[in-house]
């Protein structure tokens, strides 16, 4: 039996079979209540996959953050417009595995530009070195400064999206999911099988490992493994910063 494949939004050759290239199903919308946790005004990102980011499991207070006495009095200080003293600066708070602050990152606020990069040099004089837990490796969360009367503060989750491919055809062909078996069409055998792939904060595969789904032969395997090194994707995003990810795509294979 001879075996081509190709992907549906990209020929490869006539020397190869078809692969037709969908994503997985995507997730179900996070719900209001899951939303909340993450303290933001705005929407996820469109296009992708994102949900609540549960590490760590219990929630640290502001005060294991940062200096929050310290920081609400140098907050009431600050010179404000009618518009900053209303408003909110949400931060993305990044920590290694030790408990030391990496990562102070204004992410969302409704103030002046120079009013959130005041909050966010505060909360650095302010930071503090938290205790080493169980979590493995970096870890993050959101700290929202409300600056409305006097102001306060607020700890929440961070919001992770999967990889997206840059490739807008391939993107757009990947919101159809499809399951695994075979059929057969002309007298083609159809089958679908799912790709796990590791995409780096580059965008970039670094490993790929099928699934769900049979091919036959290791050599028919490895020439899908080599194709979807090949497609690069917008890398996942933590609270909007690159980060390595993974997404499992189902390739349909025709043989012949």
């Amino acid at each position: 039996m001879r075996s081509t494949f190709f992907p549906s939004v990209a020929p490869l050759g006539a020397a190869l079979l078809v692969l037709s290239a969908c994503a997985s199903a995507p997730q179900a919308s996070t719900s209001e209540a899951r939303r909340a946790e993450l303290l933001s005004a705005q929407a996820s990102q469109p296009g992708r996959s994102c949900y609540v980011v549960d590490t760590p499991e219990e929630l640290p207070a502001a005060d294991v953050l940062v200096d929050s006495a310290a920081l609400v009095r140098d907050l009431a200080t600050l010179p404000r417009t009618e518009q900053d003293s209303a408003g909110y600066v949400l931060l993305s708070m990044g920590y290694d595995r030790f408990g030391a602050n990496i990562r102070r990152a204004v992410i969302e606020h409704d103030v002046s530009t120079a009013a959130a990069d005041s909050v966010q040099k505060l909360v650095f004089n302010h930071r503090r070195a938290v205790e080493e837990g169980e979590a493995q490796g970096d870890w993050g969360v959101r700290l929202r400064i409300d600056l409305d009367g006097s102001p306060h503060l607020q700890v929440g989750r961070q919001e992770r999206c999967a990889p997206r491919p840059r490739d807008s055809a391939l993107a757009m062909a990947m919101q159809t999911t499809h399951g695994t078996g075979t059929r057969y069409r002309g007298g083609v055998r159809e089958s679908t099988v799912w790709v796990r792939l590791f995409v780096s904060p580059q965008g970039t595969v670094t490993g790929a490992a099928l699934e769900r789904g049979f091919v036959q032969g290791a050599m028919m395997e490895q020439r899908i493994l080599d194709y979807v090194r090949s497609i690069f994707f917008e890398p996942a995003r933590e609270d909007g910063f690159p980060s390595s990810g993974t997404i499992t795509i189902p390739l349909t294979v025709r043989q012949r």
